[in-house]
């Protein structure tokens, strides 16, 4: 039960730094565009799959550079991103946010330990 409280949490966090500013930025590399939802988290060496934990989180990435995402429900626009080498940088206004890691398949998101694994739709 601990880690599920560290995983929605984690999520809390994302969702909370990014419901904020908008703002367009720059398009990286076209095999980000699509939708990326959230499968799996990974804290403590323990993988949970995103079903159990009660909630819907994705991101939807545009070939323009912005971003939105979805979060139970609610969509947050005004997000923006740019592929740096195998890091997808989201971020609000030009300012960079949140790194995920870009391996092809997934987005990984990891906070204080805590992995967040999103797969594209």
């Amino acid at each position: 039960m601990k880690k599920v409280l560290a995983l929605v949490l984690a999520a809390v966090l994302l969702c909370g730094g990014l419901i904020a500013c908008t703002k367009s930025g720059s398009a990286g590399d076209n095999r980000i565009v699509g939708t990326w939802n959230l499968t799996k988290g990974v804290s403590s060496g323990i993988t949970i799959d995103a079903s159990r934990l009660d909630m819907e989180m994705a991101f939807v990435f545009d070939s323009n550079g912005k971003a939105s995402m979805i979060y139970n429900g609610e969509t947050t626009d005004g997000l923006t991103w740019k592929l740096s080498g195998n890091v997808v940088k989201l971020g609000v206004s030009g300012v960079d946010l949140y790194d995920f890691a870009f391996d092809g398949d997934t987005l990984t998101l990891e906070q204080d330990g805590t992995k967040l694994i999103f797969e594209k739709k």
